[in-house]
């Protein structure tokens, strides 16, 4: 069985002081990570099932999605596998002026994150990992698949509606902001 094992991380700033520790939502389901990522990338372990599961999808995707982590846990929950989530934070994870995405910490961090939500950044990542995951619907179990492609057909349409198949985020605030972007056409 495909699996992969992740931890909590703790955030700090560029000189190394802690600010917090980043947990991830403990959810073992497909359907929330299409919307939200399970594990962080740094942490991730994976076994050799899900090494072969995430070789063989990307040999069938026309291009990857912009963050590997979060695909791999999708791929991987939707075979079948499972992702397992230590909350003991096994890393130090450094915020810096040059971090790509970071962790969201601070007002400035949150703020980017709303931006990015409501930018249409957040629904070009949503439809990126929707197009590589179509691509290796094969390896999906059924009801998956079916959940993929409704996503994918939504997202497509622009018709999403969050709460549809269990795809939702896991903090309420989260998902509140989810549902609020949807709403106004933003994803």
């Amino acid at each position: 069985q495909p699996a992969i094992a992740a931890a909590a991380r703790i955030v700090t700033d560029d000189r190394l002081a802690p600010i917090r520790v980043r947990s991830y939502p403990n959810f073992a389901d497909f359907a929330p990570s299409l919307v939200q990522n399970p594990a962080g990338g740094n942490t991730i372990l994976m076994n050799g099932a899900a090494v072969a599961l995430a070789r063989a999808a990307a040999r069938d995707a026309d291009d990857l999605p912009p963050f590997h982590d979060w695909w791999l846990c999708q791929l991987v929950l939707g075979a079948g596998g499972i992702v397992v989530l230590d909350p003991r934070p096994s890393v130090l994870y450094r915020q810096h002026g040059d971090n790509l995405l970071g962790a969201g910490t601070g007002l400035c961090g949150q703020i980017g994150r709303a931006r990015r939500l409501f930018d249409g950044t957040y629904g070009r990542w949503l439809r990126a990992n929707a197009r590589v995951l179509m691509a290796s619907r094969h390896r999906l179990t059924g009801r998956n698949r079916a959940i993929v492609e409704q996503f994918a057909s939504d997202l497509a349409q622009n018709r999403f509606h969050p709460g549809r198949n269990g795809i939702c985020r896991e903090q309420g605030l989260g998902d509140l902001a989810l549902r609020l972007a949807a709403r106004l056409g933003c994803i």
